[in-house]
């Protein structure tokens, strides 16, 4: 009786088969024209460009690719930071005619978009490379797969780990810069991460949906992570929101959301505009284990929040019950302003500050403070509508609205919790949420 043996491509063909399933078209690599060194899909930008603005010369798409490829760095960090902001930030084209265009890279809905699964992509630049798996939308790539053969023993995914990160970075960064999400498998074990993320930051994804959680071990791990981060809607949405690159850092540091950190924030998100477009008050409600990253959480959701044009430039104010806290968010939000496009990002330090940013304040801003600044002398600070405000740990400062009566020379006098303070600085208001995250 004949040995079956099982080979790493057929594992490709597998995931492959899995990526098609999902929406991504397949091509082989070696049905691609083109030279070697170019890491664009010519034909695919140029299709998607053509059908979003129309017709382009040779001349213009050169540009275009010139623009999306050019930067280069001794630092790969330092290109890939720069060639993400081009992606996610567009091009302003200055055409031939005399006019100029605005490009974007990435259409908002997904279906206006080219997915592309690419095997055996061979790249020559320092040394000749060929990773297993490239993904591309609209010619352009984003993601690079690393697999290895299940039935080999002797190889796992901490060989394919040191693939991407020593040879291919080492070997093929034009293409590397590009690469977003870095995958890595071994048939037993499958992880997502950045390729500036140490082995032990790469993640399982185990959902889906964001409403039932999966075991995501053997192939259920890398079939759960395609149908889940991979599925072409949600890898868009993650690619242009949820991708956070500070905007100064001591360390080449990349963060990439956990998938309850991408399913709690939309959850979040498609509630408060439900209730939004109810007039209700309510935004919902987090709950998240101590040191699961809440305050990467609440820094997804501040962004969908702040580029959401339903909302028209929301200011969101974010509130906490102790200083610690309070500068651990402020240290991670006013780092963060390019990502949250916007730089009005601060923490305010005293009740004259809050006065001083938000009295009348017309448009965006995004303010860190503690809650004990919301007192009986602040009154009214905003009559706008969209205003959103989330508590971080929302004990009961965040939520208690209740009168006591406290003896004082002066004799009896009310006195009420803090979150009626914050409810009467915002009581014109047609909206005002309060997101609670607490263990």
């Amino acid at each position: 009786m004949a040995q079956f043996k099982y080979y790493e491509s057929d594992y490709e063909e597998s995931v492959l088969q899995m990526l098609a399933e999902v929406g991504w078209q397949y091509q082989g690599g070696s049905d691609i024209h083109r030279e070697n060194t170019e890491v664009i899909l010519r034909e695919d930008l140029r299709n998607y460009l053509g059908r979003k603005y129309g017709i382009f010369s040779e001349e213009e798409i050169k540009e275009i690719i010139n623009y999306l490829t050019g930067y280069s760095n001794q630092s790969l960090y330092r290109s890939f930071k720069e060639t993400y902001r081009r992606l996610i930030g567009g091009m302003t084209l200055h055409r031939e005619d005399g006019t100029d265009l605005f490009i974007d890279f990435l259409d908002a809905d997904s279906k206006n978009n080219i997915f592309k699964a690419v095997n055996q992509f061979e790249i020559q630049e320092y040394k000749n490379r060929r990773p297993d798996i490239v993904l591309f939308v609209n010619g352009i790539p984003v993601s690079v797969f690393e697999l290895k053969n299940p039935a080999d023993l002797d190889v796992t995914i901490a060989d394919a780990y040191e693939q991407t990160h020593v040879r291919y970075a080492k070997d093929i960064p034009a293409l590397m810069k590009h690469d977003i999400f870095n995958v890595i498998s071994d048939g037993a074990n499958t992880r997502y991460g950045s390729l500036f993320s140490g082995y032990e930051f790469y993640f399982k994804w185990n959902s889906t949906d964001g409403k039932n959680y999966i075991q995501a071990d053997g192939i259920k791990g890398i079939r759960t992570l395609i149908q889940g981060l991979f599925q072409p809607s949600t890898f868009l949405n993650v690619i242009r929101g949820y991708v956070y690159i500070p905007d100064h850092s001591e360390h080449d540091l990349v963060i990439l959301p956990k998938y309850y950190q991408y399913y709690g924030s939309e959850m979040l998100y498609q509630n408060i505009m439900k209730e939004y477009h109810t007039g209700s008050t309510r935004g919902g409600t987090y709950w998240g284990a101590t040191g699961c990253g809440k305050s990467f959480t609440m820094l997804f959701l501040s962004k969908r929040l702040t580029v959401s044009a339903e909302l028209n430039k929301p200011t969101v104010v974010l509130l906490t019950d102790r200083n610690d806290l309070d500068d651990q968010l402020s240290s991670a939000f006013e780092n963060a302003k390019e990502y949250l496009v916007d730089a009005n990002a601060m923490s305010i330090p005293n009740r004259k500050k809050l006065k001083e940013h938000l009295k009348g304040v017309a448009s965006g801003g995004i303010y860190l403070m503690t809650i004990q600044k919301f007192t009986e002398n602040i009154s009214l600070l905003s009559p706008r509508h969209n205003i959103i405000c989330i508590s971080d740990e929302a004990h009961r400062t965040q939520t208690n609205i209740d009168v006591s009566y406290k003896h004082d020379k002066d004799g009896v006098k009310k006195v009420y919790g803090f979150a009626k303070y914050l409810r009467d600085s915002f009581s014109k208001c047609d909206i005002r949420r309060v997101y609670r995250n607490a263990d």
